[in-house]
């Protein structure tokens, strides 16, 4: 069986492994654990919620028991008021004695004013001499007749609880009944203490459940329930006590009911119960949203999950493709094979190795069988340069023994004029025929160029002048060499040559915050504001010039290449005015500057 399931896993492609694997460990257990932790928090809350419901009924029982045994209190003191009952049973002759009796002993009312538990306290007595008025009341036929009055006279003292209407406040309210007797005068009457119901009503509605106060079944006071209706989850009565209260759970089909049957001392005839109804659905209703969001939110990480691990597999298996597809060529053969591909993971490191491998081989099929042919070709070309290099060796001094031979000849006819000018143009062309890369002096380039300017002078006879302004001492100043003679040279050519009026050419050198700045300026025909666009062009596109061409194109491309970018060549020009080239040198006093690239 295991054979059978490597098998198949070694058949199937990287990427379908790879969303296998997904599904089996990120979608699975994301899924799982989610949905337990949201069946659990439901749990959770419904069990909070139940426990919150036997805390609420623990304290309206207990409200309930400190209202009750405080009317039962006031009854057992009513009930040895021997001046209240002297007063009850007197025969009065006038309203006027009764009235005094009532203002000099109003201790029914003080009880009302000190319980505010308490709604009224009635009495109800056989006198018929006595006045009624709001605590006693002379007995009628209709509460005679009534039920309550003679369970009252029944229990013969016993205190029982009834839910009654009261025929004076016209409301319904929990009472206590008790009837009042005196071995001396015999019957006094009956008491009847009815309670506060709104106080029960303002509880029970600051609960966050459903609650309901009973009195043998007839509801009391309800959240859920019609005052004065029967109510019955829980039938068994019989186990109730003084001593033993039924504390019982149901579970029906929309709510989970709690009941708590009780007695009080001294009421041992009435069962009272506190009923608390929790309302499943509903307070499984916010975590039902948060399940359905849970649910939504984990479907939407497990979908963004799974475009992820899609991706990243379908990126993985095209380099393992491109791998496999290059390692093909190779088997083949074909070593033009891509240089590298994108990334730097072991897939990365793998396709390098593979290049560099076959980079290799490259390099051995040259050395076998390309070396001797290549070999051969370089010796044919060395020996040509050799050839070249020879012409080139031999032509400079044929030209400086010619020159020479015309000075002489020049200064023995007595043309002196003649062989000092010979003798300049020999200078500059050994210059010229001689210059490297290696930086010289400031004063030999002036030195260079004040002999083209002499010779130029000499071309025009008095119309051309020159003038140097140095403000700096020459023999300090390391330069490249042919920087400022090319530059003399356009002034000349395409400055003066073509101007009608005299010729005037200003070099002016100086030094100012660490540039070396030279300036040749020229009175000549000008350039035009095109032409002189197209030229600053081509100066800040540099790389673009010749590099054979020894014009001021190469000249700003020799000093930025040495010297970096922000040297170089600036031109201003005014037609028919003049042009003035700037050259922006580093301040190098002394100094040997290092060569970026130069061609010789």
């Amino acid at each position: 069986m295991g054979k059978i399931i490597n098998k198949t896993v070694n058949n199937l492609k990287i990427r379908s492994k790879l969303l296998i694997v997904y599904f089996l460990i990120v979608a699975v257990t994301v899924l799982t654990i989610g949905i337990y932790f949201t069946t659990r928090m439901s749990e959770e809350v419904v069990e909070n919620s139940k426990k919150d419901a036997r805390a609420n009924s623990n304290q309206i029982k207990q409200r309930l028991t400190e209202t009750l045994r405080l009317a039962t209190a006031t009854s057992d003191m009513i009930y040895q008021d021997t001046k209240l009952h002297e007063i009850v049973k007197t025969q009065y002759s006038s309203y006027g004695e009764n009235v005094k009796v009532y203002n000099e002993y109003p201790i029914l009312s003080n009880y009302l004013k000190y319980y505010s538990d308490l709604s009224n306290i009635r009495l109800y007595v056989e006198n018929n001499t006595i006045l009624d008025n709001s605590n006693i009341v002379k007995v009628n036929d209709e509460v005679r007749n009534s039920t309550w009055y003679k369970k009252a006279r029944a229990d013969k003292g016993v205190i029982t609880w009834v839910y009654k209407y009261d025929e004076i406040s016209k409301d319904y309210s929990l009472s206590l009944i008790r009837d009042i007797t005196s071995e001396v005068d015999g019957h006094i009457g009956v008491l009847v203490i009815s309670l506060q119901t709104s106080k029960f009503r303002k509880i029970i509605s600051e609960q966050p459940y459903p609650i309901t106060i009973l009195i043998d079944g007839t509801v009391v006071a309800s959240g859920e329930f019609e005052e004065g209706s029967n109510v019955n989850y829980i039938y068994n009565s019989d186990e109730v006590d003084y001593y033993n209260s039924v504390k019982e759970e149901i579970s029906l089909k929309d709510r989970y009911i709690i009941s708590d049957k009780f007695k009080i001392d001294k009421s041992f005839n009435n069962i009272f119960e506190v009923l608390v109804s929790v309302p499943v659905y509903q307070i499984t209703e916010t975590s039902r949203v948060v399940m359905h969001q849970s649910i939504a939110l984990i479907s939407f990480v497990v979908t963004i999950s799974l475009i992820i691990i899609v991706y990243f597999s379908r990126q993985f298996s095209n380099r393992v493709s491109l791998l496999n597809k290059e390692m093909a060529k190779v088997v083949e053969g074909n070593f033009e094979i891509k240089e590298e591909i994108d990334g730097r993971d072991e897939i990365a490191e793998l396709y390098k190795n593979l290049y560099t491998m076959v980079d290799s081989i490259k390099n051995l099929i040259n050395e076998v069988y390309v070396k001797e042919l290549e070999q051969k070709k370089l010796i044919v070309k060395q020996k040509d340069a050799e050839f070249k290099m020879l012409a080139s060796q031999i032509n400079p001094h044929f030209l400086y023994n010619t020159l020479e031979t015309i000075r002489m000849r020049a200064f023995c006819n007595g043309d002196r004029e003649l062989a000092d000018i010979v003798k300049k143009l020999g200078k500059i062309m050994r210059r010229n025929l001689e210059v490297t890369n290696e930086i010289v002096t400031l004063k030999s380039e002036l030195d260079m160029i004040s002999n083209y300017l002499e010779i130029q002078a000499l071309r025009f006879k008095g119309k051309v002048e020159y003038d140097f302004r140095l403000e700096v001492d020459p023999e300090d100043y390391l330069i490249l060499p042919l920087l400022l003679q090319p530059i003399v040279e356009n002034a000349f050519v395409h400055g003066l040559e073509s101007s009608t009026k005299m010729g005037k050419i200003e070099v002016s050198i100086y030094d100012e915050v660490g540039y070396l700045i030279v300036e040749i300026s020229d009175n000549g025909v000008g350039i035009t504001q095109e032409k002189l666009d197209y030229i600053n062009e081509k100066l800040r596109a540099y790389n673009d010039v010749n590099k054979k061409s020894i014009g001021i194109s190469n000249v700003n491309e020799r000093i930025k290449m040495f010297y970096g970018e922000e040297y170089g060549l600036y031109i201003l020009s005014t037609l028919e005015v003049g042009t003035k080239v700037i050259i922006l040198l580093p301040s190098k006093k002394g100094e040997t500057a290092d060569v970026k690239g130069i061609d010789n």
